[in-house]
């Protein structure tokens, strides 16, 4: 036998064992041990005609369910980039009023990012005019973009002074349940 040919019966007998002494969830891992996807969910109203008002719930990926409002005279939350809002800009939005008002199972938790994943292969419809100082209800998702350490927005739906939807049916299942979270909520 010639030295190459000892030296791949080495590396496959050592491949082997390696295999073979692995715990079964090496090679077959637990999917429900994945990395998971960060992700807040929300619902809000903006309006800025007779003063800034913004307030709303939102959904993190632990489960919790959040209500925040500004308060009269706050400064409106203006991220750099509102397309892709950093973490510390995501929380000062959120820390305005913010309560917890319910919890979300785990289970809850998998369908919601099954949604998401089926929204972001949606399209989003052009803006249509409807309607003048109405203000905007935004039910949106910031999943986070590993590659730009920032949270990349998704818009699911927004209805007011201007209207647009995603069409999937992801996007619509996670926008009615927002939706259901919100009335609760009040």
């Amino acid at each position: 036998m010639s030295c190459q040919k000892a030296q791949w019966s080495v590396l496959f007998c050592f491949i082997v064992s390696v295999f073979a002494d692995a715990p079964e969830t090496v090679l077959n891992p637990d999917p429900s041990q994945a990395p998971r996807s960060r992700f807040f969910c929300e619902q809000s109203f903006v309006n800025f005609a007779w003063g800034y008002v913004h307030k709303g719930i939102y959904v993190d990926d632990k489960g919790g369910v959040y209500r925040f409002a500004y308060r009269p005279g706050s400064k409106p939350w203006q991220p750099e980039r509102g397309d892709a809002p950093t973490a510390q800009e995501l929380e000062e939005k959120y820390s305005h009023g913010r309560e917890l008002i319910t919890t979300v199972s785990a289970e809850q938790l998998e369908t919601v990012r099954r949604w998401i994943e089926d929204a972001r292969k949606g399209q989003l419809s052009d803006p249509r005019h409807t309607a003048f100082d109405a203000g905007s209800v935004l039910t949106c998702c910031y999943v986070f973009d590993d590659s730009t350490s920032r949270y990349s927005l998704l818009v699911l739906k927004q209805e007011g002074d201007y209207t647009r939807e995603n069409g999937s049916p992801g996007a619509v299942k996670l926008t009615r349940w927002l939706t259901s979270l919100t009335a609760t909520s009040r």
